[in-house]
């Protein structure tokens, strides 16, 4: 089950970002340095709390996706999972639920690329380094 994170699942988060963020995907950047929130809790809990969080729960949590909307800037999709099985159910959520324009920033070798491409994201532009852009236009209903 998909569902909408509160504070109540602080732990939950920590324990799971810690087990699964080795590739350093989930961070949010400040002073141009980045914060890995499962370093950061205080950083983590205002995210929570103040941006849109789902995570997906089969007796403990297995993936979760966060939309970071910053003012002034681009807003970011960071989506972590266990495996590829709960990326798919999580990406395929957010396309449902979500319909404004937002990028993703992933490492190359992450394994969720190919799903969200798959499902409608495209390359952006070439990145130096380790990491890809990926972007989705905002959903326009039809008529």
């Amino acid at each position: 089950m998909i569902q909408k994170l509160t504070l109540d699942n602080i732990s939950d988060v920590i324990e799971f970002l810690k087990k699964y963020n080795f590739r350093g995907d989930v961070y949010i950047t400040k002073g141009n340095q980045r914060i890995f929130l499962e370093k950061d809790i205080e950083s983590l809990k205002s995210i929570i709390k103040n941006q849109e969080c789902y995570g997906q729960y089969d007796k403990e949590l297995l993936g979760l996706y966060i939309i970071l909307k910053e003012k002034g800037y681009r807003t970011y999709l960071k989506i972590i999972a266990n495996n590829e099985k709960t990326a798919i159910e999580l990406v395929r959520y957010f396309n449902w639920n979500y319909e404004d324009e937002i990028y993703v920033k992933i490492k190359k070798n992450n394994p969720f690329v190919n799903i969200l491409v798959g499902d409608g994201f495209k390359f952006l532009k070439p990145r130096p380094g380790q990491e890809l852009l990926l972007f989705r236009n905002k959903v326009e209903e039809q008529k």
